[in-house]
């Protein structure tokens, strides 16, 4: 076997050079596409911070003003509720009172 002259030998390494350059381009697309991947979790990152503040300051705030608002609402129909119970009562007590005028009346024209 004959040794290699220095053209080969330079053919090789020229070959190498190339090859570390191809590897070293793909490195860099990469590291590029890492980048982008980093700045895409960063903005996921503060959109989720930003929506949890969201909840915290605003969504749950208002959930109880609603959950609130309600309560008074119930209560109102509540106290509504009771003071209708009391009608049914407040005739009786009405027809009560005319029948007893009534029967006062008589009486006195009676009389």
């Amino acid at each position: 076997m004959s040794e290699p002259n220095m053209q080969d030998i330079m053919d090789v390494l020229v070959g190498m050079n190339q090859r570390f350059d191809s590897i070293d381009k793909r490195f860099d697309k990469v590291d590029e596409s890492l980048s982008k991947a980093d700045e895409r979790l960063a903005s996921l990152e503060n959109d989720v911070l930003a929506l949890k503040l969201d909840n915290e300051n605003v969504i749950k705030p208002a959930i109880q003003t609603i959950a609130e608002n309600q309560t008074l609402q119930i209560k109102k129909l509540e106290d509504m509720q009771k003071a209708v119970e009391v009608i049914p009562d407040l005739e009786m007590r009405v027809d009560n009172l005319e029948k007893s005028y009534r029967e006062d009346h008589s009486f006195k024209a009676v009389k």
